[in-house]
């Protein structure tokens, strides 16, 4: 036979071995509050990695960009059209500009730069539609 054991007895035991409504309650709110705080420092760290990543393709374009434009400037010609948002200049290219469809020998080729007002920066006209001059 089994012991028998009092109502009083029974609850003491029980309230041992398990938590209560409270805590239980307390114990999910604290965990609720540090996941969000870990969640929002993993979103805030992806958003300055894109940014970066971002950064960095610009200022790579940029350097390009300004790179191309200061040889284009040392071998100008001549200057064809010069405002606040253009640049056109005739360069005599090198050989080792053209990597497809070089200009013929000493032909002078219509480099234009473009300044975006609307934020975008300066670009030039792509290689492919530049017009070749004999």
């Amino acid at each position: 036979m089994t012991p028998s054991s009092s109502p009083a007895s029974n609850r003491a035991v029980a309230g041992r071995r398990a938590f209560t409504l409270v805590e239980v309650l307390l114990a999910s709110s604290i965990f609720v509050v540090m996941a969000a705080l870990v969640l929002s420092v993993v979103v805030a760290q992806a958003k300055l990695g894109v940014s970066v990543t971002n950064y960095s393709d610009m200022n790579e374009y940029s350097r390009r960009v300004l790179t191309r434009f200061d040889k284009d400037m040392r071998m100008a010609s001549k200057v064809a059209l010069m405002n606040s948002d253009e640049v056109t200049v005739s360069v005599v290219p090198t050989v080792l500009d053209w990597s497809k469809n070089p200009p013929s020998p000493g032909a002078e080729v219509t480099v234009r730069y473009f300044f975006w007002k609307d934020g975008r920066g300066v670009s030039p006209e792509p290689r492919g539609r530049l017009r070749h001059r004999a």
